[in-house]
């Protein structure tokens, strides 16, 4: 077997921190050693360290801040990997099931993530036949980028996002909530690479992103279920971007989450987690919304 492992990364605050903690443990709950790197910047190292956390983790890489920002930091990170065979998560997703499956049904292609493609039409606010045609590419794999595997041949796929990333004029990237939109670049290296994504044959990972439910989650009976696009998902990864965010700080769903990750911390003995709370501002947005104490998301 090819020396594998996870990686993740952890920069800016220490919400993220906390989250990739828990990512590390929802695998420790199904009993999989598989190796785990975190990526992270100076000051959270420490807090790390100061936490003892560091003894969960089996390799701290630490990233300099010119480095670790926005989503470019994220390939950064997964460019650090260790590991022959990776899979690089972002710290706000948590295993539900089967951790092996992710490696089978991951393993089609040296980088391998599900999605589709876009070969024209719109897709975030772009004309995508006269894109496409700029960036001398016929199709553009499009899908959450929040959990990908590479081996060494796709760590070239991650590299070449970088670069498009750095050049992004060039290539007309645009922009998502947090900076430039490394999931188009990382289409764009594989469009380049004629690699297509997996399909989504399988829930292999959902975000609750435009969820249409209220969360269904129990992480001790490998349970995860929301209503997404008209349909009923049941993620083995279940990546739980935006409930962590402080817009959700009422929604009934941040509450299961958080009930469900501060279980899993117990078992461990850890202290339970805290997510972004709402300024003044962000309350009065949420008043505004009607979102304010009473949230049915």
């Amino acid at each position: 077997m090819a020396n594998r492992g996870y990686v993740t990364a952890a920069y800016g605050h220490k919400v993220y921190l906390e989250q990739a903690l828990c990512l590390l443990l929802s695998y420790k709950l199904q009993g999989d050693e598989t190796p785990f790197t975190l990526v992270t910047d100076e000051g959270l190292a420490s807090l790390c360290k100061e936490l003892d956390y560091n003894k969960w983790f089996d390799k701290i890489i630490v990233l300099g801040n010119d480095k670790l920002h926005h989503f470019e930091g994220k390939l950064h990170a997964a460019l650090q990997t260790p590991y022959d065979d990776s899979i690089y998560f972002d710290s706000d997703c948590i295993l539900i099931k089967e951790p092996e499956t992710l490696w089978k049904e991951l393993s089609l292609s040296p980088f391998c993530v599900p999605g589709g493609i876009y070969t024209g039409g719109t897709y975030a606010k772009m004309n995508m036949t006269e894109w496409l045609k700029h960036n001398q590419i016929n199709y553009l794999p499009v899908f959450n980028a929040g959990v990908f595997r590479y081996d060494t041949e796709g760590k070239k796929i991650v590299a070449e996002a970088l670069t498009i990333i750095q050049n992004h004029e060039t290539y007309r990237l645009p922009s998502a909530d947090g900076g430039l939109n490394e999931q188009v670049a990382l289409g764009i290296a594989m469009a380049k690479n004629n690699m297509m994504p997996l399909s989504y044959y399988n829930d292999l990972h959902f975000s609750f992103f435009n969820a249409k439910s209220v969360l269904k989650l129990d992480i001790y009976n490998k349970t995860c279920k929301f209503k997404k696009e008209r349909t009923w998902r049941e993620p083995f990864i279940f990546h739980y971007t935006p409930l962590y965010k402080a817009g959700y700080y009422y929604s009934a769903s941040r509450k299961i989450l958080e009930r469900e990750l501060n279980k899993l911390r117990k078992h461990y003995h850890i202290n339970k987690i805290e997510f972004f709370k709402p300024t003044l501002r962000d309350k009065l947005a949420l008043i505004k919304r009607g979102r304010f104490l009473i949230d049915g998301r």
